[in-house]
């Protein structure tokens, strides 16, 4: 490893050392203009509540206060035998000391804007508490510098306790006023824990002013060089405006113990009104009788608030403020997205989901696994879903049915009352079905089986589970036994993890996982390791049903989440697999649009002459009832099919097709509709037995202004149904009717007039 990289390497190192994590400890060190700031405790005080806690039981049992020290012990010996050169020995040593002392005794990271007199660098600064290790420490952060102050001008020093590093100042330079002076870091800290183990906040504001300040720059630097601006400059004014991002005032997480439990809590300050992307937040609130739907035995839940006809609207008009010609492609996107898949996705899909997206795992299908995994949407319009997802399962058949040897087909089936459509496949088997009202879609069917048991009663829901409710019940400030969520101010989200019921099937996996790490590190010291994961047994006394809750109000974002301990929910055995569930309706759809696609003109071809075709088994219906006749009107065979939507071509490209309000028309003006917008033209053939060749006579054929494909489909007397040429065609007829397509076409269009 060279020199210069190792330098960087450490340089990254030390300076994202405090990252992951965030404490107010030491904001009093931080400048109240900092624009980032996070903070944490050391592991000899993890804050108030930690002795008896949850966390305090866990790591006990796994040994986890012992692992770093126990990795610097690892980095010292492989640099002590030799294993490594002499300058990845002295970084690692370096970096070493730093991460011991930072994991024992905490520390703070913060950053400050750019010096405008100054150069063009970061200002960063890492604080340390000192420790037992400060002499140690002290001499890490001398070498940190000399390694450093020829590139960048690097600094180290003491305050009040605490060691520092920092990059492009001296924090002991100027005393200024503290962060935790700051008006706006005071209205976010208000909205989190006080005191907390970790803590995050960030300047949103003084951000976007450092965009602004950068961009006016270039502006004033292209103007002089008298060169065009970058995209990004030009574009900026409108994106900040566009986005909504000009609303965000700052953000604040933190993460700490309360009551025995792991606290989480996020802040994003952006009050009202909100624009743009930001206005996504002004969702629904979840209602409780959104809930009813998802069993009384589940264990796994997940529930939030977002309208996908919302988020369609909001992206193009911020994409059209931005870049007209971004809209057009994403029309075009939709519009070609439409054609894959045989209709409208926006209009029947999209604007047909409604806003309440609900998931849950119900032991009582398949267990604690992944199949047992349900998505659920509470539609705007359940009818136009339904006949989308009727007429993409259609679609994908015709194309999957090229394929002889396997029959990949999506079979639909009657379960309890609903019509169940699953793709015939091994392994999994995605399903989906529409009910009462809501969509459902799940990796198997039998778990649609159960939804569709479902009472829908509240004594039968989540809403009766005393785990549920105990979960929710953390985020009042008042008990509300067994109404704790109806208690709930509104939210647009929330999550439940009932860990105790689920620990034991997903604890497997995490020993797994586990073993992966401190396996490595036995086999590099061939001494076991101080960190393991204990049976299941032992960490059951620190579980506890986890729970999480999203709302909006006038200041801005809110998210808390509580559980036993950080990380908790990975003991939930469906975790990591639900978030495959929310996509398997629209992984099961880009599977098959590459199909789909390849086969588009083929099926669109097919069906096609399947109308032309129907259209003709409707004369000969009409023939029937009046005496051998066929009907010299296409509007007289309308009463013979079932729906004037077979007249209109699925490969057509007219913009003419009937009125939305047709049913509603007088019968004169329905007729009128059919002639004028029909894919067809009907030939009037007179008596049936005076027709002397059926076989070569044409009855039906497809206008040629209806799509751009060389043939057009035609039917005969005879009732077969063929592809023909524009030109053959054009032949035929003008040698059968004396008459010209056009002539043909006028004819239809004006009959009745």
């Amino acid at each position: 490893m060279s020199r210069l990289m190792s330098r960087s390497l450490l340089l990254c190192v030390a300076l994202l050392l405090a990252l992951p994590t965030a404490a107010q400890t030491l904001i009093e060190k931080v400048p109240a203009s900092a624009a980032l700031y996070v903070g944490w405790r050391g592991s000899t005080d993890m804050g108030p509540g930690y002795e008896g806690s949850n966390l305090q039981g866990m790591l006990n049992e796994i040994g986890l206060l012992d692992a770093v020290p126990e990795l610097v012990d690892l980095i010292d010996d492989l640099g002590q035998k030799g294993r490594i050169g002499e300058d990845e020995a002295q970084m690692l040593d370096m970096v070493s000391t730093l991460m011991a002392s930072a994991w024992a005794e905490g520390g703070a990271m913060y950053m400050l804007p750019p010096d405008p007199q100054g150069p063009p660098i970061p200002r960063l600064c890492v604080l340390w508490n000192k420790g037992e290790q400060q002499a140690q420490l002290r001499d890490a952060l001398n070498n940190v510098v000399g390694m450093l102050k020829e590139q960048l001008p690097t600094f180290t020093g003491e305050l009040d306790g605490t060691m520092f590093l920092s990059i492009g100042f001296n924090p002991a330079d100027a005393k200024v006023a503290s962060l935790s002076d700051s008006p706006r870091f005071k209205t976010a800290a208000k909205q989190v824990q006080g005191d907390a183990a970790l803590m995050l906040y960030l300047d949103a504001k003084e951000w976007i002013a450092q965009i602004d300040s950068f961009t006016t720059q270039m502006r004033e630097q292209a103007a002089q060089q008298q060169r065009p601006l970058p995209p990004f400059v030009q574009l900026w004014p409108t994106i900040r405006e566009a986005t909504g991002l000009s609303g965000v005032d700052s953000l604040a997480m933190t993460a700490g113990i309360q009551d025995k439990n792991w606290h989480t809590q996020l802040f994003v300050g952006a009050p009202t009104p909100r624009r743009g992307i930001l206005s996504l937040m002004d969702n629904e609130p979840i209602k409780p009788a959104s809930l009813m739907h998802i069993p009384k035995t589940s264990t796994y839940v997940q529930a939030f608030s977002m309208q996908p006809s919302r988020v369609l609207d909001v992206t193009m008009d911020v994409a059209g403020a931005v870049d007209p010609k971004i809209v057009k492609s994403m029309q075009d996107a939709l519009k070609d997205a439409s054609e894959e898949v045989g209709f409208d996705l926006e209009m029947k899909l999209i604007r047909g989901m409604g806003p309440t997206w609900t998931l849950y795992v119900d032991p009582m299908i398949a267990g604690n696994g992944f199949a047992s995994i349900v998505l659920v949407n509470e539609l705007q319009d359940p009818n136009s879903v339904a006949q989308a997802m009727a007429q993409l399962s259609s679609k994908a058949n015709v194309a999957l049915a090229e394929e002889d040897e396997v029959k990949v087909r999506f079979i639909t089936e009657e379960v309890g009352g609903a019509a169940v459509t699953h793709l015939g496949i091994p392994f999994i088997a995605p399903a989906w079905t529409v009910h009462k009202g809501k969509l459902y879609v799940s990796l198997f069917p039998q778990a649609l089986e159960m939804a569709i048991e479902q009472s829908g009663k509240p004594e039968d829901s989540i809403l009766a589970n005393e785990a549920f409710q105990t979960a929710m019940a953390r985020f009042l400030d008042q008990p509300a036994p067994g109404k704790a969520f109806e208690s709930l101010k509104p939210v647009i989200g929330l999550s439940f993890a009932d860990l105790p019921e689920t620990a034991a099937e997903g604890y497997g996996m995490t020993m797994m996982i586990m073993q992966m790490i401190t396996g490595g590190s036995e086999m590099l010291t061939g001494e076991p390791s101080s960190m393991r994961m204990p049976p299941v047994g032992k960490l059951l006394p620190y579980l506890e049903v986890s729970g999480g809750v999203t709302r909006v109000d006038a200041n801005g974002l809110h998210f808390h989440s509580i559980e036993p301990f950080p990380g908790a929910t990975i003991l939930s055995a469906s975790k990591g697999m639900t978030a495959g569930a929310g996509l398997t309706a629209p992984m099961t759809v880009a599977v098959l649009l590459p199909a789909l696609g390849s086969a588009r003109d083929e099926a669109r071809t097919m069906q096609t002459q399947v109308q032309a075709r129907q259209i003709s088994m409707a004369n000969f219906a009409y023939a029937a009832d009046h005496k051998g006749i066929y009907a010299d009107d296409l509007a007289k065979l309308q009463a013979y099919i079932d729906g004037p939507e077979l007249f209109i071509s699925s490969r057509s490209t007219r913009d003419k097709t009937l009125p939305a309000n047709f049913d509603e028309l007088p019968e004169a003006q329905q007729a009128k509709a059919i002639r004028q917008s029909s894919s067809y033209v009907l030939i009037p053939l007179g008596n049936q037995d005076q027709v002397q060749n059926p076989s070569d006579t044409i009855m039906l054929f497809e206008r040629p202004d209806e799509t751009d494909a060389d043939e057009l489909a035609v039917t005969r007397a005879d009732g077969s149904s063929t592809m023909m040429p524009k030109e053959e065609l054009a032949q035929t007829l003008q040698k059968q009717t004396g008459q010209s397509v056009q002539q043909l076409i006028d004819r239809q269009e004006n009959l009745g007039q």
